[in-house]
């Protein structure tokens, strides 16, 4: 009894920051079965952008993003794929792009992935630049979308 009454007075998220401390791999993918199974059936696609479920579904979406560009224990391109099937699985749920302030947040850590990924030549540094062009980031600023296209534009002159 001691033990549920503990449990119901922290959040979800708040239980998976510390189950991050433990065990961030278990911490990411139980971040995302939450997402899939959890926040994301709450979704309709005619919701309200300010109504309080879309609002902790891309709370999630960031902390995930935060978990898989900063957890040294997931191998990057194992991140990188599970970062792509869960925005995939918001993009086909019919959430088919997340708030400007959102897309900011999660490019922006996704943006220093990449660049903490070694040599921007890297496979991690061009799998985590391709993920910032998923459809669910249209709401990026025209700054960051021309940024990328930089990026891209130069990697492409490299090859």
């Amino acid at each position: 009894m001691y033990g549920s009454l503990i449990v119901q007075r922290h959040s979800v998220m708040q239980t998976v920051h510390k189950a991050k401390r433990h065990s961030p791999e278990c911490a990411v993918s139980a971040l995302g079965l939450f997402i899939a199974h959890r926040l994301l059936p709450d979704i309709s696609p005619g919701l309200d952008p300010a109504s309080p479920p879309l609002d902790r579904l891309e709370k999630a979406v960031v902390t995930y993003v935060l978990f898989a560009t900063t957890c040294n224990e997931l191998a990057p391109d194992k991140a990188i794929v599970e970062t792509r099937n869960l925005l995939d699985a918001l993009a086909n749920h019919g959430q088919t792009t997340l708030s400007s302030k959102a897309t900011h947040a999660a490019q922006t850590l996704i943006w220093k992935a990449a660049g903490n990924s070694g040599s921007e030549a890297s496979e991690a540094a061009e799998g985590w630049y391709r993920t910032l062009w998923h459809p669910v980031f249209d709401n990026a600023g025209q700054m960051n979308k021309a940024k990328i296209a930089r990026w891209v534009i130069n990697r492409l002159r490299c090859v």
